[in-house]
C-alpha cells in the first residue's frame, strides 16, 4: 500500500498537503492555548494534591494513544498522571479516576475532554498524584422557583464535570412548582407545575398549563432519563429532592385531601392521614425507578406544623404512637419514610431539621443552618454533608450590592466560599461525606443569571471539596479562577467578572478615625436596637467600625422602630461632614428609612435643623441595596451634639445603620 502511494505522485502531494494542514492547525491550536494561559498544570482547578514537573514536554498527535493502567491501590476517583517526552500514562482504580485525569489534561491543554484523543496538543512533562478530599462534592439546582430547560441542565453538568464536582442536588419540588412527571398523580404537573406570575415573589396562583398567564414547566420521565444518562457519562450523580412534609403547597393544590383538617395556609402534608404515606410511597417508587442515586433527598426543612396542632388525624396519630410534640410527629414521618426508602435499597438525606424529631441511623443530614447541625448529626452517629448558609448559599450577592443583579441573600464573595473548611469542628471526619453549594432561585429568573451566580464561586467550592487545605492558596486560586472564568466565557457561559470585583466595603476592613469615635450615643426612650443586631452595644455607631455589605457581619445595628439618637462629641468641634450608611434587602424585611433628618447643637438645648434626605431606592425593589445619607458643608460649624432621626417606611421591617462618621 505504501509503495503504491509513493508511486503515485499526485497522491503523494495530497498526503503531504494534508500533513501540512494538520501541523499548521496544530500550531494554531497550541498558540491559542498558550495565549489563553492554559498551557500548564499550574492553572488547574481544583488544584491537584501533588504535582512534580520535569524537563521536556509531550506532543500529542491525533494518532497517539494515551496509556491507561488499572491499579486498585489508587483511592476512589483518584489518579496518577505521568507525562514523559514519549508518552502519557493514566493510572487509576476506577473509571471516575481516569475521567478526572483527562479533565486535568483538558484544562492544561485548553482542549475539551471529549476531543483530547483527536486533537494535537502539547504539555509539560510531569507526574501528578491526585485524589479528592471528599466523596460528595455538590451543587444544588433549584428548578421549583424557576423551571430550567433540559439544555441548560446539560450545560451546567458540563461545567461541573470540568472541575470534578460529582453531585447535582436536583430540587424538583417546592411550593413554587412541581417539576417531575408522576404517573400515579398526574395533577401534580397538570396544575402544580404552573403559576400565574413569572416572579414568585409577586402574588400568584396555581393554574392549568393552558392558562394564558401560565409560567412553569416540568420534566417528563424521558427528560429525566436523558439528564441522568448525561450526568452518568460525566461521573455525576443526580440526587433528587422531593420536599416533605413542608413546602408542599403545590401538592395540596393538586390533591387537597392531603391537608390537615381545617388547614388552609401552612403548606404541610398531614402526617396523621394514611393517604399521605400512600402518596409519598407511590411518588418515591417512581422517583427511585428514574434515579439510580444511593441517596434520595426528602427535604424536611421549615415545616410550619400549624395545621397539625388542631388536626384530629394528627392528634390520633400522636396518641397511637406515643408522640409528645410536633417535632416528634415530624420525626415519625421522617423515620417511616426512611424505612420505606431503605426497603428499596436506598438511603435518605434531609435538611438538619430532621434531627429535631429523631431519625434512623442510616439517614444523612445536610447541615444548612450553620455548621452546628452537621456537628450534632455526626456526634449522634449520622453521616453529614455541610452546606452552611454563611459559606455555601450562593444566592447571596457576590459584590457591591448596588452594582449586582437581584439576589436573595446578603453578601457572599468568592473569598469567603474559598475560606471554608467543612471539617472544622467535626469530631469524626469519617462520617463527613462532603460539601455542597446551593443556588436557591427565588430571585434568579433567567438561566444566564443563574450561571452568573454559580460561576466562579462554584470553582471555589470545587477546590474546597477536592483539595487538601494545606494545598490551598487564595491568591493563586483567584489567578486560576480568572483564567477559568475567561475560558468559560469563551464556551458561552455567563460568568461574574472576578477581575472587575469591587470587593468588600473598604471602610469596613480597618478601624476608622474620625471626630465622633468614642462619643456617647443617647437614644430616645422609645428607640432601642434589637438584641440580635446590637453590633456591640450602645456606642456601636461611634466605635470606629464600619459595616460591610452584609447586615449580618456584626457591625450593623438593627432597629424595629423609628430611630432617634443624639451623639455627644464631648466638646465643641468644628465639623463639616456627617455620613452614615443604611441598607435594604426586601426579601429579609430590611428597608431603607423613608427619610433621615439631621440636627446640630453646640449646647444641647438649641438645635439647628440641617436638612433631611430620602433614599434613592424604591422600597418595592428586590435585592440588596446600600444608601448613604449625610450632609457636608464647605464651611465648618462649631458642634458638640448631633441628632439624627430616621423614620421607617410604610412597609415597616428593620432599619440598619452602621458607623456615624463625623469629619
Amino acid at each position: 500500500m505504501q509503495k503504491a502511494l509513493l508511486k503515485d505522485s499526485n497522491r503523494e502531494k495530497t498526503v503531504k498537503m494534508r500533513r501540512s494542514i494538520i501541523f499548521i492547525a496544530a500550531a494554531a491550536v497550541l498558540a491559542s492555548a498558550c495565549n489563553a494561559d492554559l498551557c500548564g498544570f499550574g492553572d488547574i482547578i481544583p488544584a491537584p494534591q501533588e504535582v512534580t514537573v520535569s524537563e521536556g514536554d509531550f506532543l500529542h498527535k491525533p494518532w497517539t494513544k494515551i496509556a491507561y493502567v488499572t491499579d486498585e491501590a489508587i483511592p476512589a476517583e483518584g489518579y496518577v498522571l505521568e507525562v514523559t517526552p514519549k508518552s502519557v500514562r493514566i493510572t487509576s482504580s476506577d473509571e471516575a479516576g481516569r475521567y478526572y485525569a483527562r479533565q486535568t489534561l483538558a484544562q492544561a491543554t485548553g482542549i475539551d475532554e471529549t476531543q483530547l484523543d483527536r486533537k494535537t496538543w502539547k504539555v509539560q512533562c510531569c507526574k501528578i498524584t491526585d485524589s479528592p478530599r471528599f466523596a460528595y462534592r455538590g451543587l444544588l439546582m433549584d428548578v421549583s422557583r424557576h423551571f430550567r430547560s433540559k439544555e441548560f441542565v446539560f450545560k451546567h453538568l458540563d461545567a461541573m464535570a470540568a472541575v470534578k464536582l460529582n453531585r447535582m442536588h436536583f430540587h424538583l419540588t417546592d411550593e413554587a412548582g412541581w417539576r417531575i412527571q408522576i404517573d400515579a398523580f398526574p395533577r401534580l404537573t397538570e396544575i402544580g407545575a404552573y403559576r400565574t406570575a413569572k416572579f414568585r415573589m409577586d402574588p400568584w396562583e396555581y393554574c392549568e398549563p393552558t392558562d394564558t398567564s401560565a409560567y412553569g414547566g416540568f420534566y417528563t420521565k424521558d427528560d429525566i432519563r436523558e439528564i441522568v444518562a448525561y450526568a452518568q457519562a460525566r461521573h455525576i450523580t443526580i440526587v433528587p429532592e422531593i420536599e416533605m412534609p413542608g413546602h408542599s403547597n403545590e401538592v395540596l393544590a393538586a390533591y387537597p385531601e392531603l391537608k390537615c383538617t381545617g388547614d388552609v395556609e401552612s403548606g404541610d402534608l398531614c402526617p396523621g392521614k394514611e393517604a399521605t404515606f400512600e402518596f409519598i410511597e407511590k411518588v418515591l417508587d417512581e422517583v427511585i425507578e428514574l434515579f439510580p442515586s444511593e441517596y434520595i433527598h426528602i427535604g424536611g426543612d421549615e415545616a410550619v406544623k400549624r395545621g397539625w396542632k388542631a388536626c384530629d388525624d394528627c392528634k390520633a396519630r400522636m396518641e397511637a404512637e406515643g408522640l409528645g410534640s410536633m417535632e416528634e410527629l415530624q420525626g415519625y414521618l421522617t423515620r417511616r419514610v426512611e424505612e420505606y426508602v431503605n426497603s428499596k435499597g436506598r438511603h435518605v438525606i434531609g435538611w438538619d431539621e430532621i434531627l429535631e424529631g429523631g431519625l434512623g441511623k442510616e439517614a444523612t443530614v445536610m447541615s444548612w443552618r450553620g455548621v452546628e447541625g452537621g456537628q450534632a448529626a455526626i456526634e449522634a452517629g449520622h453521616k453529614a454533608i455541610m452546606t452552611p448558609g454563611t459559606y455555601c448559599y450562593i444566592d447571596a450577592t457576590q459584590d457591591f450590592p448596588n452594582k449586582e443583579p437581584a439576589a436573595f441573600g446578603n453578601y457572599l464573595p468568592i473569598n469567603r466560599v474559598y475560606s471554608y473548611d467543612p471539617a472544622e469542628g467535626i469530631s469524626d471526619t469519617s462520617l463527613l461525606l462532603g460539601v455542597q453549594a446551593n443556588l436557591w432561585s427565588e430571585m434568579i429568573i433567567s438561566e444566564e443569571h443563574a450561571e452568573y451566580m454559580y460561576w466562579p464561586r462554584s470553582l471555589a467550592l470545587a477546590e474546597v471539596a477536592w483539595t487538601n487545605p494545606e494545598r490551598k492558596d487564595l491568591q493563586d486560586f483567584r489567578r486560576r479562577a480568572v483564567l477559568r472564568g475567561k475560558k468559560m466565557t469563551e464556551l458561552g457561559y455567563t460568568v461574574f467578572d472576578l477581575e472587575g470585583e469591587a470587593g468588600e466595603r473598604a471602610e469596613s476592613l480597618e478601624p476608622q478615625n474620625h471626630l465622633a469615635v468614642g462619643a456617647r450615643v443617647v437614644r430616645a426612650p422609645e428607640c432601642n436596637y434589637t438584641e440580635r443586631y446590637s453590633a456591640g452595644g450602645d456606642n456601636a455607631l461611634t466605635d470606629g467600625l464600619c459595616g460591610g455589605w452584609a447586615y449580618t457581619d456584626g457591625k450593623w445595628q438593627g432597629y424595629l422602630c423609628d430611630v432617634d439618637f443624639t451623639i455627644d462629641l464631648g466638646e465643641v468641634k468644628d465639623i463639616s461632614n456627617i455620613t452614615l450608611l443604611s441598607m435594604q434587602n426586601r426579601v429579609h424585611g430590611v428597608y431603607l428609612p423613608a427619610s433621615v433628618e439631621f440636627f446640630m447643637s453646640a449646647n444641647g438645648l438649641d438645635y439647628e435643623f440641617l436638612g433631611s434626605q430620602v433614599p434613592d431606592t424604591d422600597p418595592d425593589v428586590w435585592g440588596a441595596r446600600i444608601c448613604q445619607f449625610g450632609l457636608s458643608s464647605s464651611e465648618p460649624s462649631p458642634v458638640r451634639y448631633i441628632m439624627i432621626r430616621a423614620s421607617r417606611c410604610e412597609k415597616g421591617g428593620f432599619l440598619f445603620f452602621d458607623e456615624v462618621i463625623v469629619k
